[in-house]
């Protein structure tokens, strides 16, 4: 857990928390690898599966491990959250009001998805750089948000987070003429109810989602993994920055190192190490299992069974 951010989990369920998320994030990454041979992230994945997969326990008790830094990892991307959430809800929680703006445009084919890119990019720096945004010294943060549609299709879009209602309808208003393609009812604002901290900090989830819903013939949804396609949203976002902060808002560093965290485990065993196979860690000298984790027959089979 990164510095400055608090957790009264108890340390069983801490250990059960972080075992579920290394067990997703390995069936994940080694999926990924394996669908996507010829990627230029096939060995960022190959990464991903050595991630967290030893703590070393110091003598006072506390767990440390090494991280592969990759977005699509559960583990190292809550660690990422968290220091966002660190680092910018003091900041956010400062202006009187704010709005939550989704701007969209319509959805694309994955070869269309850099123009996209650029046209969305050159919009929002239109409307951040107009004389009414810099009159007004509006402030906030932009989230790039990337998510699996139908028929091949994806949907690159933008979250925001603005102190000003009049800021939050000009940028729609303003985003629609830059963009004549895009319909009123795609674009959204609501205002963010700030006595509500998941309310607060929503702009902090994920940059894609991992598990997509396909809608059965009878009406019913089933949860699926597409690792192709998910491949194609990792390329597409690799070296981008996810969040941009505007105005008055201080950047925070979405990357962190190591040797930034605190130890995010507590361990009755001083000085041990513990090695993950198939679900836990266990002790490399006691083979006593962690956490007691097994996964639920559900992931195993989301895990398992893609639509690729």
């Amino acid at each position: 857990m990164c510095k400055g951010t608090k957790n009264n989990q108890n340390p069983k369920k801490k250990a059960l928390k972080k075992a579920r998320k290394k067990y997703f994030s390995y069936g994940l990454a080694i999926n990924l690898a394996n669908k996507n041979p010829e990627s230029i992230l096939y060995h960022s994945y190959v990464n991903t599966l050595a991630c967290a997969d030893q703590l070393f326990v110091d003598e006072n008790g506390k767990a440390k491990s090494k991280y592969c830094k990759n977005r699509w990892c559960p583990l190292c991307q809550s660690i990422r959250i968290a220091k966002l959430i660190g680092g910018y809800k003091t900041q956010l929680e400062q202006y009187p009001e704010l709005y939550f703006v989704t701007l969209t445009r319509p959805t694309v084919p994955a070869d269309g998805l850099k123009a996209q890119r650029v046209q969305m990019y050159d919009s929002f720096k239109k409307i951040k750089d107009s004389m009414f945004f810099r009159r007004g010294k509006y402030s906030g943060i932009r989230k790039a948000e990337c998510t699996i549609r139908p028929n091949g299709h994806y949907h690159f879009h933008f979250h925001v987070l603005v102190n000003s209602k009049a800021a939050a309808e000009f940028m729609v208003e303003r985003w629609l003429k830059l963009n004549p393609e895009s319909t009123i009812e795609a674009q959204n604002i609501r205002e963010v109810d700030k006595s509500n901290e998941r309310s607060l900090l929503e702009i902090f989830k994920y940059f894609t989602k991992l598990i997509a819903k396909l809608k059965n013939q009878d009406g019913t949804e089933q949860a699926y993994i597409s690792y192709t396609r998910l491949n194609v949203i990792f390329e597409f976002m690799k070296g981008q920055r996810v969040f941009q902060p505007f105005g008055s808002l201080r950047p925070v560093e979405e990357d962190f190192e190591d040797e930034d965290l605190e130890a995010d485990l507590d361990i009755e065993q001083a000085n041990s190490i513990w090695r993950w196979s198939v679900s836990d860690w266990y002790n490399i000298e006691t083979g006593e299992l962690l956490s007691g984790y097994e996964p639920a027959s559900k992931l195993v089979d989301l895990l398992d069974h893609s639509e690729d």
